[in-house]
């Protein structure tokens, strides 16, 4: 009976690593190996802006120029001249490419590292296995 129950805790503590999972998960699936690449897109709006000024002067003549969003209109109304000039608002678009690392792949463990997770695996079994012998001693009584 005893010894059934030591397999019994033994196998409810004993687990698949988080590595083993992974290793499975891309056995099945190679793709999730592979780096994706995210592309951010950056809008920034910038507001119109119109700039006037007037200045006095004969005759009249009336000038409008257009040139990368910007229109400048000249007036010239018998002795006054007016400046005009919009800037239209406008759409800058940032684009940029991010590399971002799906799965990064551990280094092979050493004998020395195996031998140390075997070690702390056969204390924790035998305190667990000192704590249970105690609490059937402890229960009998």
């Amino acid at each position: 009976m005893r010894f059934l129950w030591l397999i019994v805790v033994a196998t409810l503590l004993s687990s698949c690593s988080a590595n083993w999972h992974l290793k499975r998960a891309i056995a099945k699936d190679p793709s999730l190996k592979r780096d994706t690449i995210i592309k951010l897109d950056t809008t920034v709006l910038t507001q119109e802006k119109i700039l006037s000024d007037t200045i006095v002067v004969s005759d009249t003549i009336v000038r409008e120029i257009k040139s990368d969003g910007v229109v400048i209109r000249l007036q010239k109304i018998h002795d006054t001249i007016k400046v005009e000039a919009i800037c239209e608002s406008d759409t800058i678009r940032i684009m940029k490419e991010v590399e971002v690392i799906r799965y990064v792949e551990q280094k092979k463990t050493s004998i020395f590292d195996r031998a140390n997770s075997l070690i702390k695996s056969l204390i924790a079994l035998i305190v667990v296995l000192f704590f249970f012998i105690l609490a059937t001693k402890i229960l009998k009584k």
